[in-house]
C-alpha cells in the first residue's frame, strides 16, 4: 500500500530525475495505491485516456503529480523520504507484476510499451529485466 523510499531494481535515479514521465502521467488499475496516487494529481483535467497493456488504462492529464518539484533542473519527490504509495516506490519494476519469469515475449512487449514513456527502457534487455526482478 505505502512505503517509504525506492524499492525500484530497474530504475536509475540521475534518468529519472531528468524525465518523471511517471510522475506526469497515470496509468489506471483499480486499487487503492493508485487511487492515493490519483488523489495526488491536483489538476484531474484529462488529456487523454488509451488503452495500454493488460487492459490497463493510461490517462494524461494537464499537470503533473502535486509532489513533484523541480529543483536545479531536476525533478524531485517532496515526500521522498516519506510514505508513498507503493506504485511510486517500485515503478518501473511493477509494470512486471503480472508477468511469470518465464514469459520473454511478454517481457518484451512491456519494454517495447514503456520506452515511449520511460527512458530507462532504451537499452534494457529481457534478460536485465528477469535477472534484476525474478532472481533472488
Amino acid at each position: 500500500m505505502v512505503s517509504k523510499g525506492n524499492k525500484s531494481k530497474l530504475s536509475n535515479s540521475e534518468i529519472c530525475q531528468k524525465c518523471a514521465n511517471c510522475c506526469k502521467t497515470f496509468t489506471w488499475i483499480e486499487d487503492l495505491d493508485m487511487l492515493l496516487r490519483f488523489r495526488w494529481i491536483a489538476d484531474k483535467n484529462i488529456i487523454s485516456v488509451k488503452d495500454t497493456l493488460f487492459n490497463h488504462k493510461e490517462v494524461t492529464l494537464n499537470s503533473a503529480c502535486s509532489k513533484l518539484c523541480k529543483v536545479d533542473s531536476k525533478y524531485v519527490c517532496s515526500v521522498w523520504d516519506k510514505e508513498r504509495p507503493d506504485f511510486c516506490n517500485t515503478y518501473p519494476d511493477n509494470i512486471f507484476n503480472d508477468v511469470e519469469k518465464q514469459d520473454r515475449k511478454n517481457i518484451q512487449k512491456i519494454i517495447d510499451w514503456a520506452k515511449k514513456d520511460c527512458p530507462i527502457f532504451e537499452n534494457i534487455t529481457v534478460d536485465e529485466v528477469i535477472e534484476k526482478l525474478f532472481e533472488d
